[in-house]
């Protein structure tokens, strides 16, 4: 992983999906592998890259709660800079875009139908929320529907509430929710030890990183 940044006067670093990464010249460009040394050295986040990281740590207690409670797993990705966003009917990012630096929401693409854009695979949603909460708050709603409105089929008639049927299916959407976690949790986990394994194949960072 490749961390950016230009003239070593500014001391500001960029994720390589940033947007600003094209205006800086190539022979300006300085790459660390780690971001920590990056940040050890004096250099902060851009303006574009540090509004998710940031929006996280300031929103973290309020989200954590919402999340638990309706099974969402979230995790910053730092190739693309986005938020990571898997819900028990979907995959999801948010991502800082825009001029003014908002935050947009993009919803993987349930029909297999090839969309253009900056997620090849997702699609932007045709929603403005002012917070991470307020997009999860979203999402849950988005999935709601999709099981009273699937793209495909026709639903099955839901249990009334209250009746053992309904309770049943309620344990069953819960478990449902908990095994999309786990195997959203493992599939992060197999990805970092995927990248310490390249790290430990490469002792030259740098200068592999150069060249890319």
């Amino acid at each position: 992983m490749c961390y950016i940044c230009g003239k070593s006067s500014n001391k500001i670093i960029h994720f390589p999906a940033c947007g600003y990464v094209q205006q800086i010249p190539k022979k300006n460009r300085k790459y660390f592998e780690e971001l920590k040394d990056a940040t050890d050295n004096g250099y902060v986040y851009c303006r574009r890259c540090a509004r998710i990281a940031l929006d996280i740590r300031r929103e973290k207690k309020d989200l954590s709660s919402f999340c638990r409670k309706n099974g969402i797993v979230y995790q910053f990705n730092p190739s693309d800079g986005a938020l990571d966003v898997l819900s028990p009917s979907g995959e999801w990012k948010i991502v800082v875009s825009g001029k003014k630096h908002h935050l947009w929401l993009y919803h993987k693409n349930e029909s297999g139908r090839k969309t253009e854009g900056p997620f090849p695979g997702f699609h932007s949603q045709k929603v403005r929320r002012d917070t991470i909460c307020d997009y999860m708050k979203y999402i849950i709603g988005h999935d709601i529907y999709r099981i009273d409105h699937p793209l495909y089929g026709v639903p099955d008639k839901k249990p009334k509430p209250g009746t053992k049927a309904w309770r049943k299916l309620l344990k069953r959407e819960k478990a449902a929710r908990r095994r999309r976690s786990i195997r959203y949790v493992i599939k992060l986990l197999d990805e970092v030890a995927s990248e310490k394994q390249k790290k430990k194949r490469s002792p030259e960072k740098l200068s592999r990183c150069e060249v890319m």
